[in-house]
């Protein structure tokens, strides 16, 4: 099994990363997907298990993958479990409030441009 250090490192970072928003989230689920898919195809063997629970605080991005699930972050039991984020606008948004989160930056596609407009996409 790849250390986790090596598999950081072939992210491209030299550090272990905190993913910062949905977006993120699912970019790194698809690409572990594709890892994962390769490494059959090619008779590694690999666990990504334990990248997996040190990359994701949590796997509330797979509501998204079944449509039972829509709209569970507006629901009582989404509020308890503090599922947010999940309508697809609300994907670039940083998780946590600004003053009290350990993201300290805004993901460019969040980022007022200067006319005004958000980058955000549209619902």
């Amino acid at each position: 099994m790849p250390h986790l250090h090596h598999i950081s490192i072939s992210l491209g970072q030299r550090e272990p990363i905190r993913l910062s928003c949905v977006a993120e989230e699912l970019a790194a689920h698809v690409l572990l997907q594709e890892a994962e898919a390769f490494a059959e195809e090619q008779g590694l063997p690999v666990d990504y298990a334990s990248f997996r629970d040190t990359l994701f605080e949590d796997l509330d991005f797979e509501f998204l993958y079944d449509e039972t699930y829509d709209g569970i972050e507006r629901t009582e039991l989404g509020e308890v479990m503090g599922i947010t984020h999940l309508p697809f606008a609300e994907w670039f948004e940083r998780f946590g409030p600004p003053a009290s989160s350990a993201y300290v930056e805004v993901h460019p596609y969040a980022e007022q441009r200067d006319d005004g407009a958000s980058d955000t996409p549209p619902t």
